[in-house]
């Protein structure tokens, strides 16, 4: 049975000043090392809501808020943790932070959350048309196909990107969604983010990490060709297949798959015929 609930923390720089009943004492240095990681805000730079997410241990994922300067003069951190299998499930970290808003200020006791037993709503032809034509279209598009073909995205920003990411991760297969750690804004890399934006790219990037201009002038291909058709036709069960595709990895796996109940029933033949 898929376990709903989910467990939170608040964090005053490295300083926990509350927390629900289900967080365990253990996470509290694990989630401590995951925010120092996000790097410190340099004097000119503001933060004023971010979130991100990442792994956390073997069998949980962390969705992290965060909130500074100008509203406060350092970084506090909302860490909710959830089940890998719940967020595996759900893949969006935007809607997930979006359903828990958290309480800054909060001290001492904070509840727990049990995710409705529902899925999120369907993303409709409506809602993804209107990303592409209030948003910039040309860019989330390519992108989209940047991250659908394995690649990674460091955007230049001096603030929080928070809805370019929410609308590019609309666009994104689910397959591909799970498989994906977004940062809406942070001050370094070294959580290894997929999809990150950032006051300052390094001079040399990570292998297949692209940037703003790279991903604009990245070569269009199916899936950001047919997502565009689908979108443009009105077609919503186009759109269902596009967005329930399985990832290249998902094939491979499968392929293999095969190829092991294939090898096993061909050698499982051959004992049986040599048997009789």
């Amino acid at each position: 049975m898929l376990n709903l609930s989910i467990s939170q923390a608040i964090f005053d720089g490295s300083t926990l000043r509350a927390r629900s009943a289900n967080f365990r004492d253990e996470w509290s240095e694990t989630a401590i090392s995951l925010c120092r990681a996000m790097g410190s805000p340099s004097a000119e730079v503001e933060c004023p809501e971010a979130l991100f997410a990442r792994p956390f241990g073997k069998e949980h994922v962390a969705v992290v808020s965060v909130a500074g300067p100008p509203t406060y003069t350092a970084l506090r951190f909302r860490v909710l943790v959830l089940s890998t299998d719940l967020y595996f499930h759900l893949h969006d970290p935007f809607a997930i932070a979006g359903r828990y808003p958290p309480d800054w200020d909060a001290r001492g006791s904070l509840p727990d959350f049990d995710w409705p037993p529902e899925p999120l709503p369907r993303r409709t032809i409506k809602m993804l048309s209107q990303v592409l034509q209030e948003g910039d279209g040309p860019f989330l598009l390519g992108a989209a196909q940047t991250l659908v073909d394995g690649g990674k995205i460091v955007l230049q920003r001096q603030g929080p990107a928070n809805e370019v990411l929410r609308d590019l991760w609309l666009l994104l297969p689910d397959s591909v969604r799970r498989t994906l750690w977004p940062a809406t804004f942070a001050f370094s890399n070294d959580l290894g983010f997929d999809l990150l934006a950032m006051p300052n790219t390094p001079a040399i990037l990570g292998p297949g990490s692209l940037t703003e201009d790279q991903v604009r002038d990245y070569p269009d291909s199916r899936y950001e060709r047919y997502l565009q058709i689908a979108i443009e036709t009105n077609d919503q069960a186009e759109l269902d297949r596009l967005l329930a595709r399985k990832s290249t990895s998902d094939m491979i796996r499968l392929a293999l798959f095969i190829i092991v109940i294939a090898s096993t029933v061909l050698a499982l033949t051959k004992v049986i015929s040599a048997i009789n």
